[in-house]
């Protein structure tokens, strides 16, 4: 595999000058009450299946070659994939009409190249998942009406009294063939509505004895929404599911299994089913049984206040607003509980695990962190480019239901053949840093033989597939992504500080950073995401603390206290637990917060004042009011601002960074001397109970050298657990200074590093000896000339030779110029026997290219590059007279795709569903300069001390 191609390089990450610092007084991070797992060097070296990235695989129009669908399996298990999620998609770009459209979504030929699939996926020890539809939203040409999305229809007209009024009432706007009487309400002026639906026929004829006055009579009916799958290949058309219906979820993933089932024995290799974003359409939600379902909740009657689901001000305003609030929450509940829940209990039975993007995307009516966790992988998304990053609120959602895998939708977007896989890394560990584990490729593409290249693709994502320029080449960054992903489902999440995001629906957890190269469109009081209000604000604590949200069934059902810590059922612990501003708390949430400061907890915020809802209005106002006051007593959040309650505290009014470090916890990561507003330095930890694992990232465009103090106790030593090359490296000098262990880390643009905190050290069988570092000082040039050859067939002359080095957009040889693909750069050099005499370890240094290359000198495979710094170690393998150097680039199809557009006076080369617009040009090549550099290994020991007494 590529993995073990790149472990020729001397170093292609960051490269470390490490010293440490063990405080004698420094906090120990957070031991789980019961170890999860325990880290494996070997489990780093060559991550396992469920650590490997998988991708999302477009069906596009349902149009497959079985043949093809193997070789790109086999493809995906070459470059060290988990696998793919199977998704029969329209092409939502096709104005030309290209891709053929396929058969029926789960119909006989479907099912067999599904079933192809499934064989083929075993043999190769890969897995599949299937979305759950043909494009999504859960549906298909099997959902009949009365399982099909409902909605709530008013029709409104006047009257007045008093006396008899004999009128007729339409049917609201909007209602489908399959609709059913809800209610008939009469709302005064200024009274509440009265339920008059036995005054009303079938056919809408009212006859009434109404009051004086105004009345507003309001027909309300229940319809079908008619809304069909968002874009389903030509043949898979068909409603979209009732979501809030049990019923409905049952019947339409029971028919989703069977007529697969129908092809063979078991499922085998699939392994999951795949549920996308909450995207139906807004409507006011409702479902054949929401009112009896609504009563069981809430213990009233919602119909008299439905008019306020229609006209919030038919009502008092004080009384909708509290039924508004339960009827969203009875919505979310039904969605959870009759949908997701339901959904992965039915696949569980079959032993399927359910993925699903349950969260604030679309348009979600749900707590977000309840849906979420109630798949067995919460999945969220990040894009390219855009704003769209919800991978905090999938994360949160894993660690305080104790999932351990993070998943998400990776790198949508509609840059289309614009970046490669620097580009992809740098958002990548951005993600990496708000908890993602497990990235699914947006998407890669079924391309069968006649799509041509770049060939087939949906509209959006990064288009990587087996026709990406530089996919023979992938290896590597699958290889970074896979011991990442390993590492970050090792043990717990660290987390100091859990926010609670209230009881209301829908809710959400605001992206914690989106796409470095876009300017947030909204202010940071909003989720930069979507740019609804934050429901509870994070601005006042440092970002050297970490923290999840939590919603009220995790409170009230998952949480303990243990050592003054707020504990999970996992080992996972906070210490404090941080309230929104919110003037109402629902009663229970606001007794179980009592019982977790008397056992010992601190909990930070404002005092409510009553409970949300309207059950049990106004006496539960009144509930809420005497408990807060037998927990804040007098603790107003001004003149005072603590209190003790038992064996823990109530806080309000104090800044989080001084209530942590008043108790004798300083940040768990700082990046010292650095311009860090942006938040580019940036980290994850995760702890075994034995090991500490800290992810540092730069997502800056240039390198930063720094020191950073991580947290740790004086009995864990500090290693560089690499996983671009997959080395283990010891620090072997530290000293001691307050507040942890400190490091000078130096990490290139878009570098990144592992810092393990270890009780035992690592065997010194798995160990690596310090990375090669370039030295400042002369180099030796590779001036060339260089010969450059391209393929043929694509424009470009067989090869040229050139005195310089320069991007290939700057040839006045167009064939050049838009040239896209691999282009193979030779070059002969001496060295000098004085040079070689110095017994010195040599680097090659590329110096600046785009976007990966791969290098050979003198008939040695050096591997692939494809970050800075471009270099390899050549100690030994450079001659004192005649060296070859052979490098070979790959660009990106951007450049053969604009060639085709800006100079038609030729027959295409590339052929694609997608109509591209002008874009600039991207450059492309071996810029330069490249030189062989001296070098050394600098150990731990060469670095300056830090203040206090080295070891």
């Amino acid at each position: 595999m590529s993995v073990f191609r790149t472990m020729g390089f001397a170093f292609l990450g960051p490269a470390l000058l490490v010293f440490m610092a063990c405080g004698p007084g420094a906090p120990s991070s957070s031991r789980p009450a019961s170890d999860r797992n325990t880290l494996s060097e070997k489990g780093f070296f060559d991550p396992p299946l469920s650590a490997r990235p998988s991708v999302l695989w477009a069906w596009l129009n349902g149009y497959v070659d079985r043949d093809q669908l193997t070789r790109e399996l086999e493809e995906l298990k070459a470059k060290g994939l988990a696998g793919a999620i199977i998704w029969d998609v329209g092409s939502l770009s096709d104005p030309r009409k290209i891709i053929p459209a396929g058969p029926a979504f789960l119909g006989p030929e479907s099912v067999g190249s599904i079933s192809h699939a499934i064989d083929q996926a075993g043999r190769l020890g890969l897995e599949l998942g299937l979305f759950a539809s043909s494009s999504w939203n859960a549906g298909g040409g099997w959902i009949k009406p009365e399982n099909a999305s409902r909605r709530l229809l008013c029709r409104q007209i006047e009257v007045r009294g008093p006396g008899r009024v004999r009128t007729t009432v339409p049917l609201p706007d909007g209602v489908t063939a399959y609709w059913k009487a809800v209610a008939v309400l009469a709302v005064p002026a200024g009274g509440a509505a009265i339920d008059i639906s036995g005054r009303m026929d079938s056919e809408g004829r009212l006859d009434w004895d109404a009051p004086a006055g105004g009345s507003r009579i309001m027909r309300i009916v229940a319809s079908n929404t008619g809304q069909t799958l968002e874009c389903p290949s030509p043949n898979s058309d068909g409603l979209i599911i009732d979501h809030l219906s049990r019923d409905a979820a049952t019947v339409d993933m029971t028919y989703i299994l069977d007529r697969i089932l129908s092809a063979r024995k078991g499922l085998d290799a699939l392994k999951t089913f795949m549920l996308d974003s909450y995207e139906v359409a807004e409507a006011v939600d409702w479902t054949d049984d929401f009112v009896d379902a609504f009563r069981t909740r809430h213990g009233y009657d919602p119909v008299p206040y439905l008019p306020a689901l229609f006209d919030p001000a038919a009502l008092d305003p004080g009384v909708a607003g509290r039924f508004l609030y339960d009827y969203r929450k009875t919505v979310s509940d039904l969605i959870i509980e009759n949908h997701f829940r339901t959904v992965r209990d039915l696949l569980n039975r079959r032993g399927v695990s359910l993925l699903a993007e349950a969260g604030h995307g679309g348009y979600a009516r749900v707590d977000a962190l309840k849906a979420l966790g109630s798949a067995d992988i919460p999945m969220g998304e990040f894009w390219n480019h855009e704003r769209f990053w919800v991978v905090k609120e999938a994360a949160s959602a894993a660690h305080i239901y104790g999932r351990r895998i993070v998943a998400a939708e990776t790198l949508t977007g509609w840059r289309s053949w614009q970046d490669g896989p620097a580009e992809y890394k740098r958002r990548f560990d951005i993600a990496l840093c708000a908890g993602l584990n497990r990235p699914t490729f947006h998407t890669f593409t079924h391309n069968p033989p006649a799509a041509g290249r770049p060939g087939f693709v949906y509209h959006a994502g990064e288009h990587f597939n087996v026709n990406t320029t530089w996919w023979d080449q992938a290896g590597p960054l699958i290889e970074y992504m896979a011991r990442c992903d390993y590492l970050l489902q090792q043990g717990l999440f660290a987390a100091d500080v859990a926010f609670y995001y209230g009881d209301q629906a829908p809710n959400l957890v605001p992206a914690r950073r989106i796409d470095p190269d876009i300017k947030p469109i909204y202010p940071d009081t909003d989720c930069l995401h979507c740019g609804q209000p934050k429901p509870i604000q994070t601005s006042s604590l440092d970002r050297g603390y970490d923290y999840d949200y939590v919603n009220s069934e995790v409170i009230l059902e998952r949480m303990r206290v243990s050592g003054g810590r707020i504990v999970l059922p996992d080992g996972l612990s906070y210490a404090l637990l941080v309230l929104p501003d919110r003037e109402d708390m629902p009663l229970a949430v606001l007794r179980k917060l009592g019982e977790l400061i008397e056992a010992g907890a601190t909990v930070v915020g404002r005092k409510p004042v009553r409970a949300p809802g309207l059950a049990g209005f106004p006496a539960c106002d009144d509930e809420v009011r005497a408990l807060a006051d037998g927990i804040w007593g007098a603790c107003d959040g001004a003149a005072v601002k603590e209190r003790a309650l038992g064996k823990g505290r109530i806080i309000w009014g104090v800044p989080l960074n001084d209530i942590l470090r008043d108790r004798g916890r300083g940040p768990d990561f700082r990046a010292l001397g650095v311009a860090n507003a942006d938040q580019h330095i940036d980290f994850i930890h995760r702890s075994t109970g034995d090991d500490d694992l800290y992810f540092v990232s730069n997502s800056a465009k240039a390198s930063e050298t720094f020191d950073a103090v991580f947290r740790v106790g004086a009995d864990r030593k500090p290693e560089l657990w690499y996983p671009d090359t997959g080395r283990i490296v010891p620090c072997r000098s530290f000293a001691r200074v307050e507040g942890g262990c400190r490091l000078t880390l130096e990490l290139p643009a878009y570098g990144s590093v592992f810092v393990v905190f270890r009780a035992t050290p690592t065997p010194a069988a798995f160990l690596s000896p310090e990375p090669l570092k370039a030295e400042d000082g002369p180099a030796v040039a590779v001036p060339g000339p260089w010969t450059v050859r391209f393929p043929p067939g694509w424009g470009a002359p067989g090869s040229v030779l050139w005195s310089g080095l320069i991007s290939w957009t700057g040839s006045e040889d167009p064939g050049i110029r838009y040239f896209s693909g691999t282009a193979g750069y030779t070059a002969e050099f001496e060295f000098g026997e004085p040079l070689l005499r110095e017994g010195r370890s040599w680097l090659l240094d590329l110096g600046a290219l785009r976007e990966v290359a791969e290098v050979t000198l003198n008939g040695q495979d050096l591997g692939i590059v494809w970050k800075e710094p471009f270099q390899a170690d050549v100690s030994g393998l450079l001659r004192p007279d005649r060296n070859v150097l052979e490098v070979k680039v790959t660009n990106l199809w951007n450049n053969r795709l604009m060639g085709d557009i800006l100079d038609p006076g030729h027959k295409p080369y590339t052929r694609t569903n997608m109509v591209l617009k002008p874009k600039d040009l991207i450059p492309a090549g071996l810029f330069g300069p490249v030189t062989i550099r001296r070098a050394a290994r600098r150990s731990a020991g060469d670095a300056a001390p830090a203040p206090g007494s080295a070891h």
